[in-house]
């Protein structure tokens, strides 16, 4: 296997271990045995409502007003949904666009928490 492709594999993997370890953050799933300290209070809110394993994933096929849809399913926006990449970072809901990939938690049926997947 050539070098660029070796190059491409490792950087590939960095970031999906990247995604790996913000999904876990955001989910609240210790890491090593440890807790995160400095963990930002919006993430920490987030842990306490909605675990990783409540989350599904999608990508953007349209946005209109308080709608989303995802994967040609339409899905209503709570008026206080979060919206954070998959750094932790807050995030415009804006910048959620068609095309997008996302990971998305329901309360009570609506999107309460978008996590926006940054392209690498």
């Amino acid at each position: 296997m050539g070098t660029h492709v070796k190059s491409g594999i490792r950087e590939r993997a960095r970031d999906l271990f990247r995604v790996t370890v913000a999904l876990l953050i955001i989910g609240g799933v210790p890491i090593g045995g440890i807790t995160l300290v400095g963990v930002d209070e919006g993430l920490a809110q987030t842990s306490k409502s909605a675990s990783l394993a409540d989350f599904k994933s999608g990508q953007v096929t349209d946005k209109k007003g308080n709608r989303i849809e995802i994967d040609k399913k339409d899905y209503v926006l709570q008026a206080n949904v979060t919206v954070r990449d998959d750094e932790g970072k807050p995030r415009d809901l804006g910048e959620v666009t068609p095309g997008a990939m996302v990971q998305f938690h329901l309360k009570q049926g609506r999107i309460d928490q978008l996590v926006l997947i940054l392209p690498r």
